[in-house]
């Protein structure tokens, strides 16, 4: 998490610090993931109803997805984005608690079909970390997850940003093929997802 927040925030700055009319600007984004294959599941208690138990399930590529970094646009219809996610997927109940934070660090081309319609195509790495505390503070799968190469693909409907030249608002939805390793394990991480990005 540390590290994410450091490349966010580095990003951030340089590309604040270029002028309005740069080829430089920002892009943000968030979204809902889903697939990739287990990485655990169980059940936790109720911190507010001992008595009731809630079934989780932690997936290699689920949950809420941000990501953040700076966009190079050679002209209205090329760019290239490089960004840094980071999302937290954490059952927590009066027994322990677990932790599942991946950290994604892309580098996409943009391509424009239309004027309001992008597909970007790229690569990905993902660092991955799950922790436990109370009860699952000794499980065996606890550590760092190493991601391999994987690869994306997104589909964009943008429109402009009123009294924002040259920024867009939109929709996505994208495809995620990525595996993660932990000591001799292997999961495979592919999933989709929909969300909304800002081009700044």
């Amino acid at each position: 998490m540390k590290r994410a927040a450091v490349l966010g925030l580095l990003m951030l700055s340089s590309v604040c610090a270029l002028a309005q009319e740069s080829k430089w600007g920002l892009v943000a984004a968030i979204g809902w993931a889903d697939g990739g294959e287990e990485v655990i599941s169980g059940v936790i208690i109720d911190r507010n109803n001992e008595a009731r138990t809630i079934p989780y399930v932690i997936r290699a590529g689920g949950g809420l997805q941000l990501r953040l970094g700076p966009e190079y646009r050679f002209n209205d219809a090329f760019s290239v984005q490089a960004t840094v996610g980071h999302s937290v997927t954490d059952p927590m109940g009066d027994n322990g608690s677990l932790t599942f934070t991946t950290t994604p660090v892309e580098v996409l081309a943009n391509f424009k079909p239309a004027p309001n319609f992008m597909i970007g195509v790229g690569a990905r790495k993902t660092y991955a970390d799950l922790k436990g505390t109370g009860v699952a503070a000794n499980y065996p799968i606890l550590g760092s997850y190493d991601g391999s190469a994987g690869s994306v693909l997104q589909f964009s409907y943008l429109l402009p940003v009123p009294s924002q030249a040259g920024s867009t608002f939109g929709v996505h939805v994208r495809f995620v093929n990525e595996k993660l390793k932990f000591q001799q394990f292997e999961l495979n991480g592919k999933h989709y997802e929909l969300g909304m990005t800002l081009h700044y």
